[in-house]
């Protein structure tokens, strides 16, 4: 087994920074070094006059053997992109200690620390100079590698060869790393110009605590704590989640605005404007010329002159990985385009100055790609790319830097959309900008590609509960299901099915969850989360879900609470938690200045469509208080929905969301004075009282849906916000035979609808009712009038027969329980959770 460990004494960001003088100081010393150790290493070679003969399986780090000369206690030194303080120290086997390369590099280690560059037992190298004397290729160069099947073997036998070099295989790699740039007038027009930048003029800091793929999105910097890479420099994405799609040729990102956290704080807005400009595309072209490190140059440029790869762009991706020297750079893409989504709703802008755009909530979630460069893709399809837990593979993420556009979203769209731009580029940048190199770019670099969400799928059984176990079971391909990758990410196979197959899901659930939640405003402290989750998960296996993703938000607000014990209570391929502690930035109303942000539960939303929408036919973010229930004829939502597939072209149920009220007779009062179900009464029951019987004609404007995740682009909590129908241009809409409407409405375009909560299903809401909202003399007001608590109408009566009826204890009736809900799907929880309890 190949083992790739951290640095066990560094578990903080360290900050790491020298002058180009005492690099070559540095580079100086070691040479001399390396060539006084090789002189003596060679003397007692010649002195001893010995030779051993089983030194021809001597490999080097490349797997050649340049030579049988004896070397001892050598240090393999692989470069990589992007940071300072990464170094790779292995130890030889025992039958190969003296017999390694005199070709390889020699470092001094221990207490001979050149300038104190030895932090914490890492190493620290120049990887500017050596990035330099690597290979650069680009998804431009078609000559970039072979990323066919048969690359596999090879791959993998060199991430053995490099990291097995030596019997212990302790592996420091590369750490991710955040650069900083000064900041500089990127309002300006036109824009001004970076190229006085060096590598000196940026500030790093690394964050050793992500080393962990199968709890990356448990350790990545998100949180004020973690000093996130935004909070150092604007213009950095705040960036949630990372990961490969089922075919390896993309890495998906998962970002938050960052401006939208504060809207009520004109500081903050200023500080925060560049982030913005990350939803918007520039475009850019390669100049053909290399910069003074030798490195790709490009440009900003209009869309006419941009190559065919930049023309709706806004990072450069760049790819390294142990297994190899080469460098690969690609260019971003989004899934979808911000700016045509505002023209697409009619709205004026899709970011103002002011900050006042809340209400414009796709610019809240961030998505966008970098393309795999085909040398890399088959490792990182395999998931060969991942050992002992951790990446071998890595990318530095290096935006863009230009202004937010504030203007008229159709005055600069991209070309695919047949609307002439009213802006000049040449207003906004200038003729000729050209960007400063990667290595004088603020950037994030050293980003771990972990395996795709799918290998989690394939060939296990199952899926895995996804934290810090630091267990991840790299699946032999060669061993496993065909996989038609294409038709994963168009949405007609899934990866582990042969084509002719169905995807695995045709019914998946996401929420995002914790033991323990701030309700809106942190009015109240709600502690009933994993008693509401099981009962919420067992619910949703009955009704007919295939599979419950969970992203477990408890580490947000403690390290020794989890969701684990719950979701272990079922099985594996039913039940999926991703550790979530990513902390929500505001957690106000919607009223008030300083508008509320979720944006935990806003990414959480985004990472569960993108990760696992290309496994189910049908998915839904719904929170664990909501729970949907079929009604008639149904006797499970899979049916209901092949029945819609089968009958109608819809791609989008809504579903109507009203505060249901507790049944008084099943509360109890908690020490506290927070009321609470009784026990053995399951919130189902407990709150299976709503404020008017089915269908209803009140409800809030906070609406769930089950959709069709190859159509929705992009979705938020409560709305379905862009879609592959409202992404097409006026002429693809009218070629499709659809009527073209610029203000696009999902439900007029005839691809959503409601669902008839008679004849299909339903969706009662058990929303905690706080201390609070009951306060003091509530039992004077629950016979006075309606209160929070329910005191149920009789079953075939109800307000509009006798207004303030009460029942025998003198309470105002206020709510009609649903008799399905009674009578099918709470004697159904009752018996599974009965089942649950006794394994």
């Amino acid at each position: 087994m190949v083992r790739l460990s951290r640095n066990p004494n560094s578990r903080n960001a360290t900050r790491v920074s020298y002058s180009p003088f005492s690099i070559l100081k540095i580079s100086f010393t070691m040479i001399v070094g390396i060539a006084v150790v090789n002189m003596i290493i060679l003397q007692r070679a010649l002195s001893d006059g010995s030779s051993d003969d089983n030194n021809h399986n001597g490999m080097d780090e490349y797997g050649s053997n340049p030579s049988n000369a004896h070397t001892q206690g050598k240090q393999n030194v692989v470069a990589s992109s992007g940071i300072v303080g990464s170094t790779i120290n292995q130890q030889n086997k025992q039958k190969q200690q003296n017999n390694q390369s005199q070709q390889q590099l020699l470092r001094p280690v221990g207490e001979n620390k050149p300038n104190q560059l030895l932090e914490n037992g890492i190493e620290t190298v120049d990887t500017a100079n050596q990035n330099r004397n690597k290979s650069i290729k680009s998804n431009h160069d078609k000559s970039n590698g072979n990323g066919g099947n048969d690359s596999v073997e090879a791959d993998a036998k060199k991430i053995e060869l490099r990291l097995n070099a030596n019997d212990a295989g302790n592996v420091h790699a590369p750490i991710l790393t955040a650069y900083a740039e000064p900041t500089f007038d990127y309002m300006a027009k036109p824009l001004p110009s970076r190229l006085h930048l060096t590598p000196g003029s940026l500030t790093s800091v690394e964050y050793s605590q992500v080393n962990s793929c199968s709890n990356l999105s448990g350790q990545f910097p998100i949180n004020d704590e973690d000093s996130p890479p935004v909070e150092l420099d604007p213009f950095l994405p705040w960036i949630h989640d990372v990961f490969p799609n089922a075919q390896g040729d993309k890495i998906h990102f998962v970002a938050q605005h960052r401006r939208r956290c504060h809207v009520g704080k004109p500081d903050w807005l200023e500080r925060f404007m560049p982030q913005g400009s990350l939803f918007q595309h520039v475009p850019i072209k390669r100049t053909g010329k290399t910069n003074a490190d030798g490195t790709t140059q490009y440009q900003l440029t209009s869309h006419e002159e941009a190559d065919d790869d930049g023309i709706m762009t806004r990072f450069i991706c760049r790819f390294h990985s142990i297994t190899s020297d080469e460098i690969y750079e690609t260019l971003s893409v989004f899934p979808h385009d911000y700016d045509y989504t505002t023209f697409r709703k009619g709205y004026p802008a899709t970011f103002t100055e002011a900050g006042k755009d809340v209400h414009m909530v796709w610019s809240s979630q961030l998505a966008f790609d970098c393309p795999v460069p085909e040398a890399l893709q088959t490792i990182i399809k395999s998931g060969h790319g991942v050992v002992d837990d951790y990446a071998t593979v890595f990318l530095d993420l290096v935006p863009i830097r230009t202004a937010t556009r504030f203007n008229a979203p159709k005055e600069f769209l991209a070309p695919k959309f047949n609307i002439p731009n009213s802006i000049k580029t040449t207003d906004m940048w200038g003729d000729d900008y050209i960007l400063p190199p990667i290595e004088s770019s603020g950037r994030i670099a050293n980003i771990p590609i972990c395996q795709p969400p799918s290998l989690a799928v394939v060939g296990s059984g199952g899926e895995k509960d996804i934290d810090a176990t630091n267990e991840v079971v790299t699946k032999d391909p060669a061993k496993e299901p065909a996989v038609d990758a294409e038709a994963v990410e168009t949405g007609v196979t899934v990866v582990g099915l042969n084509e002719n197959e169905k995807k695995p899901h045709e019914l998946v659930a996401c929420t995002w969850a914790s033991t323990n939640f701030l309700t809106r405003q942190n009015a109240a402290n709600v502690k009933d989360g994993d008693r509401r989750l099981k009962e919420w998960i067992q619910h949703n296996l009955n009704v007919g879900f295939d599979h419950v993703y969970v992203y477990d938000n408890s580490g947000a607000f403690s390290k020794e609470n989890s969701l684990k014990p719950v979701t272990d209570l079922f099985p594996p391929d039913k039940v999926t938690r991703i550790d979530w502690p990513a902390q929500i930035c505001n957690n106000n109303l919607a009223r008030v200045t300083d508008k509320g942000e979720r944006s935990s539960q806003y990414a959480a939303d985004a990472s569960c469509r993108i990760r696992y929408g290309p496994q189910t036919k049908w998915l839904s973010f719904i929170d664990t208080d909501e729970y949907i229930v079929p009604v008639g004829k149904y006797d499970s939502l899979k049916s209901l929905f092949r029945d819609i597939e089968e009958k109608e072209d819809k791609k989008i149920i809504n579903f109507y969301s009203a505060r249901a009220k507790p049944h008084f007779k099943h509360i109890e009062f908690m020490k506290d004075g927070a009321p609470m179900p009784k026990a053995d009464v399951p919130f189902l029951e407990a709150y299976n009282c709503e404020k008017e019987p089915p269908p209803k004609t009140f409800w809030m404007p906070a609406e769930k849906q089950i959709y069709r995740p190859d159509y929705v682009l992009h979705h938020f909590i409560h709305y379905p916000t862009v879609s592959t129908q409202s992404m097409m241009s006026e002429k693809e809409t009218k070629e499709a035979g659809v009527t073209w409407r610029q203000r696009h409405n999902e439900e007029r375009m005839g691809s959503a609808r409601w669902v008839d909560e008679l004849t299909e299903a339903t969706m009662i809401h058990t929303k905690a009712v706080t201390i609070a909202e009951i306060g003091t003399g509530w039992e004077k007001k629950c016979k006075l009038q309606s209160c929070h608590f329910g005191f149920a109408f009789p079953e075939g009566e109800g307000l509009g027969e006798k207004k303030k009826q009460k029942d025998s204890d003198g309470n105002v009736m206020n709510c009609y329980p649903n008799p399905t809900v009674a009578k099918k799907w709470v004697p159904k929880l009752r018996e599974e959770l009965a089942k649950l309890e006794a394994r």
